[in-house]
């Protein structure tokens, strides 16, 4: 069961990632490798994306997933 504190993290996450993405496959690919991330790596990609500079985070993330 997740924690509140991550679970607000995770959807933040995802919804700064799914943001721009129409393709149902795309999003479903991009939510599954998110869900799968250690409470470490929500924080960290949710920081990334969060410092101001959201693109270059967004698309590391984008060939991370393998999306």
């Amino acid at each position: 069961m997740l924690d509140e504190q991550l679970g607000v993290s995770l959807t933040a996450l995802l919804f700064q990632r799914l943001q721009p993405l129409s393709k149902l496959e795309q999003i479903a690919n991009i939510a599954d490798g998110i869900v799968v991330m250690s409470n470490w790596e929500v924080h960290y990609w949710l920081a990334k994306v969060s410092n101001g500079r959201k693109r270059p985070a967004l698309k590391a993330m984008r060939v991370l997933l393998g999306d």
